[in-house]
């Protein structure tokens, strides 16, 4: 029932066979090893299975003696009938009685018509194979093509006498064998899996290294760009350092034109009469005034510089007027970014030191 029911193990099955099998055994369920090749599906044992189970069909009938042939033909043809039924019956593995073959010989002898005639005896039937020859030719079978489960369920249910024979040593080096090729292909899928997963870190470990290196490159421009921002800031600052201390030279040479104007004014003045000497509000008029401190919107000399966005200055009132009804730049025209206004400090201390300079003169 195993064998037919595993599937694989059709050499199992015919060993099993040619020992004599006996096909009609029932399992706890009820069912026979045909049932079970049926149900699994194995066609080919089923097959086997039912060639086996079926009874030997009789030998063809002889002819009908002719009239003249005599009494002693007929008895032996239905000798030989019986015969043939007996070996159908113990093919079946069913017992017949001595008393019903006594009745079968009567009926053929008087279908004869006459006493029988002398027939041959009767072969004697194989002897039925012992469960150990049973059992070493299910082991033969499983060493000779089953698996390593075949062969352990054979050695499992096979006699003492058997395991320690012959053949269960050759089964059990059978099986030592199948049990190493096992272990070995385990030992190399194991190995596989190992190098499979050291592969695996090694991408991971190489993935991560070139993200650090792609940080790292990030981090460096942000730094590059951080920095050209406070140089571009810095060049910024010292222009406008460099542009008040223009201012400053202006303011300078103003004050030092205005002294000079004084002065001669001051000499024409002790010399008598005064006349041809520039006064006061002629040496003002003489003085420029840079054009950085004038707001281009009033035309007028700032007192409270701011500056726009776009870096332009104007006096803070006149453009927050500007800035509350527009949001372009009355220097360009151009829309402003945001209207927030910046002081501008420095210049608002270097037109208040010039006005304090002409307030002087």
């Amino acid at each position: 029932m195993q064998a037919a029911g595993g599937g694989r193990h059709e050499a199992c099955v015919q060993a099993l066979l040619r020992a004599k099998a006996n096909t009609e055994l029932l399992d706890e369920g009820g069912r026979t090893a045909l049932q079970w090749a049926g149900a699994q599906g194995h066609t080919a044992i089923a097959q086997l299975i039912r060639q086996h189970a079926a009874p030997p069909q009789p030998p063809a009938a002889a002819p009908a003696a002719p009239p003249d042939a005599g009494e002693p033909a007929r008895a032996d043809a239905a000798m030989e009938e019986l015969l043939a039924e007996e070996a159908a019956e113990q093919a079946k593995g069913q017992a017949c009685s001595k008393q019903s073959k006594k009745k079968k010989a009567g009926r053929a002898i008087a279908a004869a018509g006459d006493e029988p005639s002398e027939a041959p005896p009767p072969a004697a039937p194989k002897p039925v194979a012992s469960a150990a020859e049973r059992a070493e030719a299910a082991l033969r079978a499983a060493i000779a093509g089953g698996g390593l489960s075949a062969l352990e369920a054979a050695l499992a249910a096979a006699p003492r006498e058997v395991r320690e024979g012959g053949v269960g040593e050759e089964a059990r080096a059978r099986r030592g064998s199948l049990l190493e090729a096992q272990q070995e292909a385990e030992r190399e899928a194991k190995q596989e899996a190992a190098a499979e997963a050291a592969r695996l870190a090694a991408v991971e470990r190489a993935r991560e290294v070139t993200a650090g290196a792609a940080g790292r490159a990030v981090a460096r421009a942000a730094a590059a760009s951080r920095a050209r921002e406070e140089a571009v800031a810095a060049a910024a600052a010292a222009a406008a350092a460099m542009k008040v201390a223009a201012a400053a030279m202006k303011v300078a040479a103003a004050a030092a034109v205005k002294a000079d104007a004084l002065e001669r004014a001051t000499t024409d003045g002790d010399d008598g009469g005064g006349s041809g000497a520039a006064g006061p509000s002629e040496a003002s008029e003489a003085v420029e005034v840079p054009g950085d401190y004038v707001c281009p919107i009033t035309a007028d000399i700032m007192t409270d510089p701011v500056s726009t966005l776009d870096g332009f200055t104007y006096e803070r009132a006149a453009i927050s007027e500007w800035l509350r009804t527009k949001d372009t730049s009355p220097k360009t025209g151009a829309k402003l970014e945001s209207k927030a206004l910046i002081p501008n400090y420095s210049l608002r201390s270097v037109i208040r030191t010039f006005n304090e300079a002409g307030a002087a003169l």
